[in-house]
């Protein structure tokens, strides 16, 4: 670099890149100093011996050195989408790594295609209560949630939607015309596929906007799906909306024996005690 040679002047080498790769701090502190721009691929996120990513508490140092020396906390990662780091190191459980990125401008209600939509969303998904508590104190919409889990999952093929479109859960059940979706995405469908993963506040908006719980899909109505998947707060939900015409009976004895083959015993006991109390 004395001699007139430059960081950057080798885009093909990526020194930065290679040094951060390789945890390299003395060397990654060199180059920031020297003018180096602070900004890397995806490929180097993650170290070269343990394959851990930027987000793991032993390498905080090293994205603490690159955001202080001027890294966009929302895109010194090259090859990805704008406000990526957050989202993965959400997605990591990674507190430290979290709070550095807010810290340093990071936009907490971003929404990454892809990537499991925002941070909070991404926290939430891979267990990490503590991050998306964290996430909300910072200033996270606890809502973006259910909009990027509705407008992603059932919607967004059909009308091109986008999370941040959407007002409100409500304005978007108000708004969206159901005649003409693809029978993979009507109501129904969307309440089996809300019942499978526990959504009881979606559940509830698609039960007020007309979706129908003794409807099936592939043999299965939204009763069994929940109780397939062991949801007992959706199955007390659901059940206490039914009015279909099947006997209520034989209608908790099928989604018993889809909870019994989940191992779900309990959920498979109650289920045929609730048709003969009722």
């Amino acid at each position: 670099m004395e001699h007139g040679i430059y960081p950057d002047s080798f885009p093909m080498w990526e020194p930065l890149g290679t040094a951060v790769r390789n945890n390299d701090v003395a060397m990654i502190q060199l180059l920031c100093t020297a003018g180096a721009a602070p900004r890397i691929r995806r490929q180097h996120v993650f170290d070269e011996v343990r394959r851990v990513p930027l987000w793991d508490p032993e390498r905080i140092p090293i994205l603490n050195m690159l955001l202080t020396h001027g890294a966009d906390s929302e895109c010194f990662i090259a090859d990805e989408k704008k406000g990526f780091p957050l989202v993965s190191a959400a997605m990591r459980g990674s507190l430290d790594a979290v709070n550095l990125l807010v810290q340093h401008g990071a936009n907490v209600n971003n929404y990454v295609p892809g990537y499991n939509g925002t941070a909070l969303q991404a926290a939430r998904t891979h267990g990490h209560s503590d991050v998306a508590q964290r996430l909300i104190q910072l200033g996270a919409d606890p809502n973006s949630i259910l909009r990027e889990s509705i407008a992603t999952t059932f919607f967004q093929f059909d009308y091109g939607l986008h999370p941040d479109d959407l007002e409100t859960i409500g304005d978007f059940f108000e708004n969206i015309p159901w005649i003409g979706l693809r029978p993979t995405y009507s109501r129904d469908i969307s309440l089996q596929k809300v019942a499978m993963e526990g959504w009881i506040p979606v559940a509830i908006m698609l039960l007020q906007h007309g979706a129908d719980v003794a409807a099936t899909f592939e043999g299965r109505t939204a009763i069994d799906c929940a109780a397939e998947r062991g949801r007992f707060d959706m199955l007390q939900l659901l059940l206490n909306a039914y009015q279909g015409s099947e006997n209520l009976r034989n209608v908790c004895d099928r989604a018993a024996s889809y909870a019994q083959k989940q191992g779900h015993v309990e959920i498979s006991e109650w289920l045929q005690e609730y048709a003969v109390s009722d």
